[in-house]
């Protein structure tokens, strides 16, 4: 079997965000909701899955799981300073 490529894993990852982005819309302070950043990661599209990662740290500044999880990614996509607004104390 062969593995998905980039896009198919971003296109995957795409259909199991939307009914989530439909739910955000009308709830946007809903931390369970942006869960989304868990099909990102896991289909390695890192700048999408951060700013999931973002929208969680919004509602949940002292979540350590969301700043540790929303750092790892980003030290993947080759910009030196974009990681460490995940470490900056809330």
């Amino acid at each position: 079997m062969q593995m998905p490529s980039m896009e198919q894993m971003k296109a995957m990852a795409d259909r199991k965000v939307e009914p989530l982005l439909a739910q955000l819309k009308s709830d946007p302070k809903n931390k369970d909701l942006s869960s989304g950043r868990v099909f990102y990661k896991s289909a390695h599209q890192f700048k999408d899955a951060a700013a999931y990662f973002d929208r969680a740290l919004q509602v949940d500044a002292k979540n350590v799981s969301v700043r540790t999880n929303g750092f790892l990614p980003l030290t993947t996509t080759g910009t030196s300073t974009e990681p460490w607004r995940f470490c900056r104390n809330p």
